[in-house]
This record gives C-alpha cells, structure tokens and sequence, in this order.
C-alpha cells in the first residue's frame, strides 16, 4: 500500500494465493506504519479479496470509508 502524499510504501503482504487476508494484512502494516487510518481514502483494483465483507469489517475497525455498495 502506498502513501499517495508523500508516495512512501505503509503497507504490504507476501503469500501464494490472493484471499482476504493477504490484503488485510498488508492494511493492519499500514494502519501501524501510519499511526492510524481514521479517514483515509482507500483505492483498489476493486478485486474480490477488496470487496468480501471480513475485508470491510477490518476498513470500518481502523476507520477508512468505504465507498457506496454498487448493487
């Protein structure tokens, strides 16, 4: 995960499969590298590992917005 401000890497994960906690784990890097994400904007490829509703739980926990459900 990238800082778009000062462009800084906060956040990442390393696994061979692309499910949920790989990025959850890599947003928790960057919740403690940051000192928080109360407010922050989140983007993603909107892939199904970002869009599961443990992933969302996690966004509402540290505080990060998240954006309308598209029905």
């Amino acid at each position: 995960m990238l800082d778009c401000f000062s462009r800084r890497v906060v956040g990442w994960s390393i696994a061979d499969h692309m499910r949920t906690d790989l990025v959850a784990d890599a947003l928790k890097m960057a919740a403690a590298t940051r000192g928080g994400l109360v407010d922050s904007v989140f983007h993603s490829d909107h892939g199904a590992q970002y869009t599961a509703k443990d992933y969302a739980a996690l966004c509402r926990g540290l505080g990060v917005p998240l954006p309308p459900s598209r029905s």
